[in-house]
């Protein structure tokens, strides 16, 4: 397929990503749009189940067939599961049984990829087949791995979606029994029960927000609250944006989520580490319109303190030019939207000589300032849960919270290194836990 196809094709993947779908219909598009993008006539999305294979969806060219199980013994893409990219094989034309009178040959070229979640568990593959062999090129694989990204995503939504409702059945359960404990007279384990569940229903739901695949800020906090209500504002503008805090409190999340709820969100979503020492070149290719470059989407220059002299005032005329654009009407196309992020006093930094005035101000215009971990109060404990679920399923492993103890510990705790810090601390205890019910406490010590 041309490259106008593919993108053709990627686009209208990307549009049906937005659509409040089931995931089978979800995932019937993924195939079918696979299909389209790599010129095949059939593709497939298949789920691991233990020692089984299900493949899920089965497209064969303009119509679906029914969900097919195959055994680890009959698996032509076994070796596909461990493979860590994208890779090509030859599989029996049977996998499209009902369709075999119309096949060419016994066998079908293949290009697949596994689908891989970001605990490194394979979830299960997808492929894209014809009877003629299908050329291999990094346009193509690069093009296989949104794709997969996509499934993952979808994949991980299914999860928690299934833990929410199951959780929300467990609650009503509890509460059509508070009548019979009334009447003996007990009904405070119940009652606490119930109101521990509904704070984890809550949480799953924030959380399965988290992992559709838009970015999402954890936090019930007056002033995570604050912090989502200028995401949310800044979203709707072009202005650049600059985002203060501590390392590790979550300013990544913040740009990539102001992006995402903006009406550049299927544009590029660009990240430069300005301390980096290439970080400066890159911010002039892009500017300047290079390979790199990143037409109507965001550029992200974390750690803007560390900008080479040179990059600010390269940076600042790029700034200056299109402010001037936009004051005489002049066409200045999709251009770039800014944003950048620091965890140092750029206010100090300009008195002292080492960064721009005329640069701080032109980003500073529209601040946001990320509240360190220790100011968000019970924060801490919703973020611990959602670290302590996902090492549990990079785990394999059954966890089920917190001893009373952790969380006191957690609630008391400085957090200097914030988010990250907590999030490090998880994975520790989780690594090291004996039971169920983790303790914490002394990872903090």
């Amino acid at each position: 397929m041309s490259p106008a196809g593919r993108d053709d094709a990627l686009l209208r993947l990307i549009e049906d990503a937005g659509a409040p779908v089931a995931d089978r219909v979800y995932f019937r598009s993924l195939a079918r749009h696979l299909a389209q993008a790599v010129g095949a006539r059939y593709a497939l999305v298949a789920a691991a189940d233990g020692r089984r294979l299900r493949l899920v969806v089965r497209w064969a060219h303009e119509r679906f067939l029914d969900e097919l199980e195959l055994h680890a013994s009959a698996d032509p893409f076994a070796g596909l599961m461990t493979t860590a990219g994208p890779a090509t094989g030859i599989a029996p034309s049977m996998l499209f049984a009902s369709r075999a009178s119309s096949a060419n040959s016994a066998h079908l070229h293949f290009i697949a990829v596994p689908l891989v979640d970001h605990a490194g568990h394979t979830l299960g593959f997808l492929a894209a087949l014809d009877e003629a062999p299908i050329a291999d090129d990094p346009e193509l694989r690069s093009l296989l791995r949104i794709f997969a990204e996509r499934a993952v995503a979808e994949f991980e939504r299914r999860r928690v979606a299934l833990a929410v409702a199951s959780r929300t059945a467990h609650t009503r359960e509890l509460a059509a029994i508070l009548g019979d404990l009334h009447e003996r007279g007990d009904p405070e384990p119940a009652l606490d029960e119930l109101a521990r569940l509904d704070g984890e229903n809550e949480m799953l739901r924030r959380v399965l927000d988290l992992e559709s695949g838009s970015p999402c800020l954890l936090g019930e906090s007056a002033s995570m609250r604050a912090v989502d209500a200028l995401i949310t504002e800044f979203a709707c503008t072009d202005e650049p944006v600059s985002i203060s805090g501590e390392t590790g409190t979550g300013k990544a999340l913040a740009a990539a989520a102001i992006h995402a709820r903006s009406p550049r969100a299927g544009r590029p979503f660009v990240k430069i580490d300005c301390a980096l020492p290439a970080g400066g070149t890159s911010v002039a290719e892009i500017l300047g319109g290079g390979p790199a470059a990143t037409p109507g989407g965001t550029l992200f220059l974390d750690e803007i303190a560390e900008l080479a002299d040179g990059a600010q005032a390269g940076l600042l005329d790029f700034l200056r030019q299109r402010q001037a654009a936009r004051a005489t009407s002049a066409a200045a196309g999709p251009g770039v939207r800014l944003i950048a992020a620091t965890n140092r006093d750029l206010a100090a930094l300009v008195r002292g000589g080492r960064f721009s005035a005329e640069l701080h101000a032109r980003l500073g215009a529209r601040r946001l300032d990320m509240p360190p971990l220790r100011e968000r109060g019970a924060d801490v404990l919703l973020l611990a849960r959602h670290f302590l679920g996902r090492a549990a399923r990079g785990l394999g492993r059954k966890l089920e919270g917190y001893t009373p103890a952790s969380r006191s510990r957690m609630l008391g705790y400085a957090w200097p290194g914030n988010v990250r810090e907590l999030e490090n601390v998880v994975e520790r205890a989780a690594l090291l836990a004996h039971s169920p019910i983790v303790d914490l406490a002394a990872q903090l010590e």
